[in-house]
C-alpha cells in the first residue's frame, strides 16, 4: 500500500492529537492523572506516525527501473534526486516541472517526445526515416561508409532526448555499455520539422551526414543533467562504446541549484525541525539557497552551465569518474577556469591550447557572444563588478526565478520562456537601483524615446541582442551602452543600429553625440550614409549578417524602421552559406507585404537557393518604383559593389 507523503502524515498525527484533546476534555476532569497520561501518550504516538511516514519514500514517487539502452540514474554522494523534495516542497516542486530545466533530458517515451515521427523525409539528396513501433521510437539515416554488410543506413532505437523548449536531439545506444550517438536531425519545435544538426549552429553546413558519437557523454551529460559522472577519458568510439555514463538524475533537478539534499531530507523528516524552520526566518544550512548566498555565490549556481567555463586540468580526471567537484554556494573559481573570471592565465593557456576557441565563443573585446552563457557577461557588467553595499550587487535573482510564484497570472509558458520573475518586467529590473527611471518623464529625458515605446526598454539599449544561439539571436548579459566606436573595433553591431535597421552608422553617432556627449568618431562614406541592414546585410561577415536577418524578424525594429527595401537584402540571405541565416531570411521574408505567396525553404540545394533568390529580387525590383520616397535606397551599382566586398572569413558559433 502506498505510503502518505511527510505533509500528510504529520496532517493525520496532528489530527488525532486534536480527537484526543477533544475527546478528553471530558475526562480530565474527573480523572486528571489518567487523562494527562493518556493524551501524552497519543501525542507521541502521533508525532512518531508523522516521523515514520515522512522518511519512507512513497512508492508512487520512486523512479522506475531503467530501460536498457540509455545512461543509468544512480545518485550517489548524498544525492537524493527531486522526489525526495515533492512532498514537502510541494509548490516549487510543480514549477520546477513547469520550467524548461525539469525536462532538459529525458527518456524517450510518448509522453516526452513532441517531435513528428511520420514516415521518410529527404534533405538535400539525403534520405531519412522516422517512425514510431508501438512506444518505441526509431530512426534510419546514412552513413558516409557501407558497414560490414554493406549496408549504406544505419537504423537505430532512440533512448534519450534532449531539449523541450525549441529543439529536440535524439540519441540512441552505442555500444555494449552507455555511450550515446547523435541522429544527425534535430527537430525544431516552432517550425515543426526535422532539420540537419549543422543547420542549427552558425556554421557552414555540413552536408554528408555522420554517426556522431561522444557528444552526449564527454560535453551533454555536465550541464544537461545533474550528478553527472562521465567515466570516459577519451572521445574515441572505443572508449564511447564502453563508456559507464551515470548521472543523478536527468534534466536540471533541484540538487543542481541547492546543492546535495540528504542531509537537508534527513534532518527535516522529524516535523517539529520542520515548523520550527516554518516559524523561523533564519536560514536552513542543511541547504543552498540562492536567494540567500551573497551576490557572486549565487550567480556561480547558475554559472556552473551557463558560462564559457572548463575544470582545472588537475580536477579532470577525478571529475570523470566521481562528477564535478563544484557544489552550490561554493566559488566555482576555485574548481573551474571561468572565461574572464580571475584566473586569466589559465583563461589564456585555453585559448592557445585551442586554435580559435576565442573566435567561436567571443567577440574581439571579449564579451561573450554564443548563447546559455550568459554570466560571462554578467560578470563583465558595472553592476555585478561595481555594485555597492547601498543600492547591492546585481546577479541572476534580480531578474530571475527558478519558481513561478503562485500569484503569478503569465501562463506557464510565458513564464518558462525566460524565467523573469513576475515582479522583474518590463524595466523592473533595472529601477531597482535605477530609481530615477521609473518616472516616465525622467525616463523618456534619458531615452529620448517616448516612456511607452520600445526605445525606453532598458535592455533593448544596454542588453541588445548581440549573442546568437539555436538559430536565433538573444539578448546580451553584459550591460553595456551603444557605441559606434565599439562597433568599429569588434564588428558587434550596436544596439541602435539593430532596431534602427534603415539609418545609417553616422545617424546613430550623431544622436550619441547630441545625446550624451560621446566623443565622435571618423567614419567612412559607407557607414556615415548608409542604412546599417544594407550595409551589413550586403557586405559584412557571416556573424553580422545572421544578426541582421534575425533582427529583420524582430516586432520592434520592423516597427522602428521603414522596410520596403528589406526584401532586397533578404533575397540574398535566402542563398547564404549559412543555413541559419536562411532560416531567418526565410522568416522574415514572411512578414514581408506582397511576398507571403512566395514559397521558401532554406535547407535547398545551391541551385534552387538561387533560383529563389532571383525570383525575390526580380519581385523586389519591379516593386522598387512604387517606394522612391523612402528612406532607403538601393542602386543596382551599389548593391553589386556591397556584395563584391563581402567578408567570407569563416564563421563557427556552435554554443
Amino acid at each position: 500500500m502506498p505510503l502518505p507523503d511527510a505533509p500528510l502524515a504529520t496532517a493525520l498525527g496532528t489530527l488525532v492529537a486534536f480527537g484526543a484533546l477533544f475527546g478528553l476534555t471530558c475526562l480530565l476532569p474527573s480523572q486528571p492523572r489518567l487523562g494527562w497520561r493518556a493524551l501524552g501518550a497519543l501525542l507521541a504516538v502521533s508525532l512518531l506516525a508523522g516521523f515514520w511516514f515522512g522518511t519512507e519514500t512513497p512508492e508512487s514517487f520512486r523512479a522506475p527501473p531503467t530501460p536498457a539502452g540509455r545512461v543509468l540514474e544512480v545518485p550517489t554522494d548524498a544525492y537524493v534526486t527531486s522526489n525526495e523534495c515533492r512532498s514537502c516542497h510541494p509548490g516549487q516542486y510543480s514549477s520546477w516541472q513547469d520550467s524548461y530545466h525539469s525536462t532538459m533530458t529525458q527518456p524517450v517515451e510518448p509522453g516526452t517526445v513532441l517531435a513528428r515521427f511520420d514516415g521518410d523525409l529527404t534533405i538535400r539528396g539525403e534520405r531519412f526515416a522516422m517512425e514510431r513501433v508501438g512506444d518505441e521510437y526509431w530512426g534510419t539515416f546514412p552513413i558516409e561508409a557501407p558497414d560490414a554488410g554493406g549496408e549504406r543506413t544505419k537504423r537505430v532505437r532512440f533512448t534519450q532526448v534532449t531539449g523541450s523548449h525549441h529543439i529536440q536531439v535524439f540519441w540512441y545506444s552505442y555500444g555494449d555499455q552507455r555511450g550515446l550517438g547523435m541522429f544527425p536531425l534535430y527537430y525544431h519545435l516552432d517550425e515543426e520539422r526535422w532539420i540537419p544538426w549543422s543547420s542549427v549552429f552558425l556554421m557552414q553546413p555540413v552536408h554528408a551526414p555522420r554517426e556522431d558519437v561522444g557528444r552526449w557523454n564527454v560535453h551533454c551529460v555536465k550541464c544537461h543533467t545533474t550528478d553527472a559522472r562521465a567515466k570516459v577519458m577519451e572521445n574515441t568510439p572505443a572508449a564511447i562504446a564502453a563508456a559507464e555514463t551515470v548521472v543523478g538524475e536527468f534534466g536540471i533537478s533541484c540538487e543542481a541549484c541547492h546543492g546535495p539534499g540528504d542531509l537537508h531530507a534527513s534532518l527535516n523528516r522529524n516535523p517539529l525541525r520542520r515548523y520550527q524552520q516554518h516559524l523561523s526566518d533564519a536560514a536552513d544550512d542543511s541547504v543552498v539557497n540562492p536567494k540567500r548566498l551573497e551576490a557572486k555565490a549565487s550567480a556561480h549556481v547558475c554559472a556552473q552551465c551557463h558560462s564559457v567555463n572548463a575544470l582545472v586540468p588537475k580536477r579532470l580526471a577525478d571529475a570523470q569518474e566521481n562528477g564535478s567537484p563544484y557544489r552550490p554556494g561554493a566559488d566555482l573559481e576555485e574548481t573551474h577556469i571561468v572565461f574572464g573570471g580571475r584566473r586569466e592565465r589559465g583563461t589564456q593557456e585555453l585559448a592557445r591550447s585551442t586554435p580559435g576557441f576565442m573566435r567561436e565563443h567571443f567577440w574581439p573585446d571579449g564579451m561573450v557572444r554564443i548563447g546559455g552563457r550568459e554570466f560571462n557577461g554578467l560578470q563583465r557588467s558595472p553592476c555585478f563588478a561595481h555594485g555597492d553595499a547601498e543600492r547591492g550587487i546585481m546577479d541572476c535573482t534580480s531578474c530571475h526565478s527558478a519558481h513561478r510564484a503562485s500569484s503569478d497570472p503569465r501562463t506557464r509558458e510565458e513564464w518558462a520562456d525566460d524565467m523573469l520573475a513576475q515582479e522583474r518586467q518590463s524595466n523592473a529590473s533595472c529601477v531597482q537601483c535605477h530609481e530615477a527611471y521609473g518616472d516616465e518623464t525622467e525616463l523618456a529625458r534619458h531615452t529620448h524615446h517616448g516612456a511607452a515605446s520600445s526605445g525606453s526598454q532598458c535592455v533593448n539599449c544596454h542588453m541588445p541582442h548581440t549573442t546568437w544561439g539555436l538559430m536565433k539571436a538573444t539578448r546580451s548579459h553584459e550591460i553595456d551602452s551603444p557605441s559606434v566606436a565599439t562597433e568599429l573595433a569588434t564588428g558587434r553591431p550596436n544596439a541602435c543600429s539593430l532596431c534602427h535597421l534603415d539609418r545609417s552608422l553616422g545617424w546613430v553617432e550623431d544622436r550619441l553625440v547630441e545625446w550624451y556627449g560621446a566623443a565622435p568618431v571618423a567614419l567612412d562614406s559607407d557607414a556615415r550614409d548608409l542604412a546599417a541592414g544594407v550595409r551589413l546585410g550586403l557586405s559584412g561577415d557571416a556573424g553580422q549578417r545572421a544578426l541582421i536577418a534575425w533582427a529583420m524578424t524582430w516586432e520592434p525594429a520592423l516597427a522602428a524602421s521603414e522596410h520596403d527595401w528589406m526584401p532586397g537584402i533578404l533575397a540574398e540571405f535566402l542563398a547564404d552559406p549559412y543555413d541559419a541565416t536562411r532560416f531567418n531570411a526565410m522568416r522574415a521574408l514572411r512578414l514581408q507585404p506582397g511576398y507571403e505567396a512566395i514559397k521558401t525553404d532554406f535547407l535547398t540545394t545551391a541551385e534552387t537557393a538561387s533560383a529563389l533568390r532571383e525570383g525575390v529580387l526580380e519581385t523586389w525590383r519591379a516593386n522598387q518604383a512604387l517606394h522612391q520616397n523612402g528612406r532607403v535606397s538601393i542602386p543596382q551599382t551599389l548593391f553589386e559593389r556591397l556584395l563584391a566586398a563581402r567578408d567570407h572569413t569563416p564563421i563557427m558559433l556552435t554554443e
